[in-house]
């Protein structure tokens, strides 16, 4: 990994002895848009999919026509319709016109967001491909083929739940 100081790319990581690259600046990895939930418990690292229950809604505040759209968790393997994942921090939101009855939460659109997962499918290792599980917003490793939220950058080979970093 790169990171640019003025105009000189340079390596980083943790000068732990570990070799483990981190982000050289600490900053949010992601590009995230705002959507609402009936669901309060969501939180970072779910898999969420649009809520058929809730139409999308366009509006105007404060002059601009601005859309809202609803989330709630997945709750099956490879589900139809995955929307993205919840960030932890990210970078930048875009849709933020929403009420706070409305529960808003960012959902990565492009980048790098830990995520949660599973050994449903078995041990992940960095590139494979994450989906659902039948856990409620927990993923797993993609074994056939589906919708996926993107691709480990991390590895994860325990019992239970973890967090994996994915690339959206």
């Amino acid at each position: 990994t790169f990171g640019l100081i003025g105009n000189t790319e340079r390596l980083c990581w943790d000068a732990s002895g570990a070799s483990i690259i981190t982000d050289c600046f600490g900053s949010p990895g992601d590009y995230a848009e705002h959507y609402a939930t009936t669901d309060a418990s969501i939180e970072p690292g779910d898999i969420v999919i649009a809520d058929s229950s809730k139409a999308a809604v366009e509006a105007i505040d404060q002059g601009h026509k601005v859309s809202r759209a609803w989330i709630k968790k997945t709750t099956q393997t490879y589900q139809t319709g995955i929307v993205g994942v919840i960030s932890t921090d990210p970078n930048e939101i875009i849709g933020k016109a929403f009420a706070v009855e409305e529960n808003p939460r960012p959902v990565a659109l492009s980048g790098r967001v830990p995520v949660k997962v599973n050994n449903e499918n078995g041990a992940i290792k960095i590139g494979d491909a994450i989906t659902s599980s039948s856990v409620a917003g927990v993923g797993m490793k993609a074994t056939k083929p589906g919708l996926i939220v993107g691709y480990a950058l991390s590895s994860w080979d325990e019992n239970g739940q973890g967090t994996v970093f994915v690339k959206v």
